[in-house]
């Protein structure tokens, strides 16, 4: 709040606390009040503080509030500013310098805060910041003055600053459903409750049958629509699990074998492959046709497809697991090829034997991925090509790796995983117990991967333009971390089993886990978690 002294007008001349004489005290006030402007007095009688187009002001001169020539000002409560430029009650909108009741003008960063004429008081303290009546506000965090501004430098763990006001301080406690573990985590807004900063997981499911003979369900997923699709392994049957919870149906169902992770959308359609003898085939349904609508043949492909991957207007895939006497191949093939259109190898990939590629993954400049053969280099290693094919060579070797060995998995406790955004490949790295091992990210041409991460015990992750969110396989829940690194993640869900991410999109991720209290091994529980 301003201080308004005592104010004479003596004969159209401004006089601080002074009576109308000629005195030697008189003098040298004006003489202080009047290094203002030439023409501050003609502003004597204005109301308001002080005014950014020069000339007439009631405190003070007015301008650029540099120096006495071209008019530093004089707010209602006698304050400078940094442009001459205050608002209506007088208020500073910045520090080059700050007078007091005295009037006098004081140097950059500097005012006069108790009225005695020594510019005593810096402006950048906590307790004047910016201005003589500027106090910074610590609540619940760390705040500090730069630049003659308060700045919340961070906040206490469970507080934030949600409002971006930073003169009330980390105002926000993160345990609120509209605020939960982070500003705007609204867990009411989709009937979910806070609790330590965890939204609770919402069940989709809770008992759905979705695997076939040897537990290959868990590998063919496809997001669309408001629907999550999976597909059993041998006999297949693909289920459409509507995420808002109503009821599974079934898309198609066949005694026949479905390649691994060969689900995907393909605009209208879902597209999938199926073993079949003399030859597999790629079939595709549209998503919006009735269970008993046939799907029909996409293709006919050299070998039985797996790890089918869309990139921009191209297919790419693995083959299979069941091809005597041939090494693996990548293929690619135009989305609008014709249906005679099997398809061009691009690669020859070192799988070894029984499909041991784990995974694969298409960036829009790249080939990603993963095979437990040696092959011509090391197993478990990241490998990769540009789009259109060549030799592969191993991803450079995660920093302080053993030997700068360019294997990123042992084998043990956990999967390997690949996702891409754009032009950017993320992957889990496990050797033995390390700090080293977590996600992590790499570009093509990078000289190394770079931890995004440290996660000892990672099971499944997904990652989208701000964070990364993964599963820890010793704590219940899903852990959220900033994609750009430098912060361990946090628990922002309950969940009451361990499980799997199988997808995301911009609100939630999608969680499979074990049905609870199953005796049987292939009923499986949904969860979706919000982001």
């Amino acid at each position: 709040m301003k201080k308004y002294l005592g104010l004479v007008l003596c004969s159209g001349v401004v006089v601080l606390s002074q009576s109308c004489s000629s005195g030697d005290n008189t003098k040298k006030a004006r003489v202080a009040f009047d290094a203002g402007a030439a023409g501050g007095e003609a502003g004597a009688t204005s109301s308001s503080g002080g005014s950014t187009s020069g000339g007439s002001t009631s405190r003070g001169g007015s301008g650029t509030g540099a120096t006495a020539a071209t008019g530093a000002t004089v707010g209602a409560a006698g304050e400078g500013t940094t442009g001459g430029s205050t608002g209506a009650s007088g208020a500073p909108s910045g520090a080059a310098g700050e007078a007091g009741a005295s009037g006098t003008v004081c140097p950059t960063g500097f005012g006069d805060c108790d009225g005695d004429g020594s510019c005593e008081t810096p402006l950048n303290l906590l307790t004047s910041c910016g201005s003589c009546t500027t106090s910074c506000n610590g609540n619940h965090g760390t705040v500090a003055c730069q630049n003659y501004k308060c700045v919340l430098t961070s906040c206490a763990t469970g507080y934030d600053n949600c409002n971006n006001d930073p003169t009330d301080g980390c105002e926000q406690a993160l345990t609120a459903n509209d605020h939960c573990g982070e500003c705007g985590r609204n867990c009411a807004t989709y009937g979910a409750t806070c609790s330590t900063s965890e939204c609770s997981g919402l069940t989709i499911q809770s008992d759905v049958e979705g695997v076939g003979t040897d537990n290959g369900g868990e590998n063919n997923w496809a997001l669309t629509s408001g629907i999550l699709y999976n597909a059993g392994y041998d006999p297949y049957t693909i289920r459409g699990i509507p995420v808002d919870g109503s009821a599974v149906t079934t898309f198609w169902t066949k005694n026949a074998a479905i390649g691994d992770q060969s689900l995907v959308v393909n605009g209208a359609n879902l597209m999938w492959a199926e073993r079949g003898t003399p030859s597999s085939t790629v079939l595709q349904k549209p998503l919006t046709a009735a269970p008993a609508t046939l799907p029909t043949p996409a293709f006919v492909p050299e070998y039985e497809p797996t790890f089918m991957r869309i990139q921009g207007t191209a297919m790419y895939w693995m083959t299979g697991d069941y091809q005597s006497g041939e090494p693996g191949y990548v293929y690619t093939r135009s989305l609008s090829a014709l249906p005679s259109d099997p398809g061009s190898r691009i690669v020859t990939v070192d799988q070894g034997q029984n499909g041991s590629i784990q995974d694969f993954k298409v960036t829009s400049d790249a080939l990603y991925w993963v095979t437990s053969a040696a092959g011509t280099g090391t197993a478990y290693e990241l490998r990769t090509t540009p789009l259109s094919g060549g030799t592969p060579k191993a991803v450079p070797a995660v920093p302080f790796a053993t030997g700068g060995s360019t294997a990123i998995y042992d084998g043990l406790q956990t999967k390997v995983h690949i996702q891409v955004l754009g032009k950017t490949v993320y992957f889990n790295y496990h050797i033995g117990t390390s700090s080293l091992n977590g996600i992590y990210s790499y570009n093509a041409g990078d000289a190394a991967p770079k931890q995004i991460v440290s996660v000892q015990n990672l099971q499944s992750f997904a990652v989208d333009a701000d964070s990364v969110y993964y599963e820890d396989g010793s704590i219940f829940g899903v852990f959220k971390a900033p994609v750009a690194g430098g912060t361990q993640g946090v628990n922002i869900t309950t969940l009451p089993v361990y499980g799997e991410i199988i997808a995301s999109d911009a609100t939630f991720v999608y969680v499979v886990g074990p049905k609870l209290g199953a005796s049987e091994c292939c009923y499986s529980a949904y969860y979706k978690v919000i982001k």
